[in-house]
């Protein structure tokens, strides 16, 4: 019989596994936070894998589990090789007593409990409003030796984030304009009306496209709700955090792949931000061009 199991390298070892309480995600809370939840992750034993309810996460468990692995797959990481900072790409199993096993391709990321709380509420707020998966999908979480936990998202087939394209030199002009495009748009969305959401960190790395060309955002556990003050917050203006995001678009990111763009780049995001934003904290085009501008490269 063919083994359902990817033999690969473990990406964290699993010992044992069991379903979350499901009230823990019926309490609606603005802000991104969730205290019962924040409490139930940081308690979870080492190497333990903690499976969201079916109705989230799609993954019916037995009463017994039998085995459970988390294992790499390298596969998954083509075309995301300047994307996967921090986070791994493989194959969760899980084997139930009188049950077919079941596997799923994943994205594993380790951070702390409080930012993983603070993403997969934002991920389920952003889901909701739009009708439809633009986060990507959380169905579990882990805990290491650090204590930091491990979010466990399915892995999304044709979703390739933007650095694939505006930090790759051999892109075309015509790819880069539609990529700029495409990232002033769902920046404009997510900070618009119906979501009201600053990203936090929106690096062209967090901004990714599926093949029906519609928006996907990851790395969520900075993100900012505008629903609620932001009383603490290091950018209390919500118009500041707006264009935090888009300095953030246009800043050096971390893997060091500078991307400079020209002006006419520039220009095709401020116009394509201003023609998509609606909503409170309008901006305009001085508030962009002057954050913009030291970041150009003229043509």
């Amino acid at each position: 019989m063919h083994r359902l199991e990817a033999d690969g390298p473990d990406l964290q070892p699993i010992e044992t596994a069991s379903p979350l309480d499901p009230s823990l995600l019926g309490i609606e809370t603005v802000g991104f936070e969730n205290d019962a939840l924040r409490d139930k992750l940081g308690a979870i034993s080492l190497n333990q894998l903690a499976i969201l309810p079916p109705h989230v996460s799609g993954i019916v468990m037995s009463e017994g589990v039998s085995g459970a692995s988390l294992r790499h797959i390298d596969e998954l990481e083509v075309g995301r090789q300047r994307s996967r900072a921090e986070v791994q790409f493989g194959q969760l199993f899980i084997e139930g007593e009188g049950q077919t096993p079941t596997t799923e391709l994943v994205a594993v990321k380790h951070i702390t409990v409080e930012k993983a709380v603070r993403e997969f509420m934002a991920e389920r707020y952003i889901n909701s409003q739009l009708g439809r998966r633009a986060a990507f999908q959380t169905i579990g979480f882990t805990k290491r030796e650090d204590d930091l936990i491990g979010i466990i998202s399915r892995y999304e087939h044709q979703v390739v984030s933007l650095d694939n394209t505006l930090y790759e030199p051999g892109s075309s002009d015509q790819e880069r304009e539609q990529a700029v495009k495409l990232a002033a748009a769902h920046l404009a969305e997510l900070h618009g009306r119906k979501l009201g959401v600053v990203h936090g960190d929106a690096q062209a790395k967090n901004i990714a496209v599926g093949s029906d060309k519609k928006p996907w955002f990851s790395d969520l556990e900075t993100a900012h709700d505008l629903r609620v003050s932001s009383k603490g917050s290091h950018v209390p203006d919500p118009r500041v955090n707006k264009l935090v995001d888009i300095g953030d678009f246009f800043g050096l990111n971390e893997e060091g792949f500078d991307w400079k763009p020209n002006t006419a780049e520039a220009m095709t995001f401020i116009d394509t931000y201003l023609e998509q934003q609606s909503g409170k904290h309008p901006l305009d085009e001085i508030d962009i061009m002057d954050l913009v501008g030291d970041k150009v490269m003229e043509n």
